[in-house]
C-alpha cells in the first residue's frame, strides 16, 4: 500500500527528490547523471 501525503518542508523535500534521483540511476544507470 501507498501513502500519499504532501511535503511542506522545503529540506524535506530536498531529501525526497534526493532520494528518488538516486533510485533512477538503478534504473537507467547513469550516476553521474545525479
Amino acid at each position: 500500500m501507498f501513502v500519499i501525503e504532501e511535503v511542506k518542508d522545503e529540506n524535506q523535500k530536498k531529501a525526497v527528490v534526493a532520494e528518488v534521483l538516486k533510485d533512477l540511476t538503478e534504473w537507467f544507470g547513469i550516476p553521474e547523471s545525479t
